[in-house]
Order: structure tokens, then sequence, then C-alpha cells
């Protein structure tokens, strides 16, 4: 699968796992971001990205989750995130985290590590989130 068609596929996933798209639910997301990372795509490295926090300069929290493809022999390099931001005055102020993939054997202890940063579950049951999924 190309990274193109990887995007494709994540859309499709997010679609068919919610009811109403207006209404995110971070807690799906991240279910559904877990099983499409274990779908396989051509390229010579990949990694992925969680970060969360609160920046009381932009008064916006936000909870990320990205993946990068890189293939210098096809010439492409990019990245797909799943971005959840929200200004309100009630969300979270989570402290800045970040986890890498590039630190672990496999994908699993990736998923835990990440579940287990601070502040991370109780992110995911935040319902103010605002989704915007997009590449470069």
């Amino acid at each position: 699968m190309t990274p193109d068609e990887s995007r494709r596929l994540l859309e499709q996933l997010l679609a068919e796992a919610w009811f109403d798209p207006g209404c995110p639910e971070p807690a799906i997301a991240w279910e559904v971001f877990k099983e499409w990372a274990h779908r396989r795509v051509d390229a010579e490295r990949e990694e992925f990205v969680v970060a969360l926090g609160y920046s009381a300069e932009e008064g916006l929290a936000y909870l990320e989750w990205c993946r990068t493809f890189d293939d210098p022999r096809e010439g492409w390099y990019g990245d797909i995130f799943l971005r959840f931001c929200t200004s309100r005055p009630d969300a979270p102020r989570l402290a800045p985290a970040a986890e890498y993939s590039d630190a672990s054997g496999n994908l699993a202890e990736f998923f835990t590590r990440v579940e287990e940063l601070p502040g991370f579950r109780m992110a995911l049951t935040y319902p103010h989130w605002e989704l915007a999924a997009d590449g470069d």
C-alpha cells in the first residue's frame, strides 16, 4: 500500500467507526489509529509519534497522533496527522509530553508507553475536542 492509499484507508476506517463525524470521539479514533498502524505501507522507513499538551500562550489543548513515511527511493516523505484540539476554557491543562515509536522494539510496546503518558487516558474522555485529520 502506498502512503496515499494509507491516508485514504485511515479516512475510511474513521468514517466507519463514527456515527456522527461532527462529534469525534478520541477513544474510538485511538483504536482506529492502532489498527491502521498495523497496515503495511511500502516505505523504507516509518515512524509514529503521539503528543499531547496544553499551550497557555495559545490557550489550546491538543492531542496529536502522527505517522511519518520516508522513502528516498521513491522521493516521498510525508506525515499523516490526527489532531484533536480545543480552546474551550474547560479544556484539559495537559503537561506537554510525547512518545516516539523509534524508542521501542515494536508497536505494542509503543502503544503501551503512549497509554501510560500522564493525562493520555483522561484526554481520551474529554468530550469537546475538534478533529483535524490531514497530511502533508
